[in-house]
């Protein structure tokens, strides 16, 4: 039988591996809601996001700060301006954040609604409706494709 020293320097290499194997057995989370933001916080950055477009600024540009946000709004036009906006509230989404916004363009005589969906915590993505359903409801084929004519090079 082999006999090693006990030394304290093993015993704290020991308990260390230990501790970290005891971490690595959490099981992790394959649940949605764990990747659903708060509505406080995914209120607040579609608040900085809207702000952002106030200002001109696109979906891409929305600053360095955390969370880190990524805005999808393929919707858009580069050319419209937005007058001023309005959050309504949250409203019933399946796995996200969904928030109503009043939205005037500058130089439209009545507003708009709009829906947008956040997902995630950190970076937290907000999806315009129309960006949130395309990814959700996109199937293989193109329109051309289900029209039989041949889809358009990219």
């Amino acid at each position: 039988m082999i006999r090693y020293p006990r030394s304290p320097v093993r015993l704290v290499v020991l308990g260390a591996f230990a501790a970290l194997l005891a971490g690595c057995r959490q099981e992790a989370t394959t649940s949605y809601e764990s990747y659903i933001p708060t509505a406080e916080s995914a209120r607040a950055q579609l608040a900085r996001a809207m702000d952002g477009w106030l200002k001109g600024l696109s979906p891409d540009e929305s600053g360095g700060t955390r969370p880190e946000v990524h805005v999808v709004d393929q919707t858009r036009r580069a050319d419209q301006k937005l007058a001023r906006y309005e959050i309504l509230g949250e409203v019933p989404a399946d796995n996200a954040r969904a928030f109503a916004v009043r939205v005037t363009y500058e130089g439209a005589d009545e507003p708009e609604i709009l829906r947008f969906f956040a997902i995630g915590v950190d970076p937290m993505w907000i999806f315009r409706r129309e960006d949130y359903e395309n990814i959700w409801n996109h199937d293989a084929e193109t329109p051309a494709d289900r029209a039989g004519e041949p889809a358009e090079k990219p």
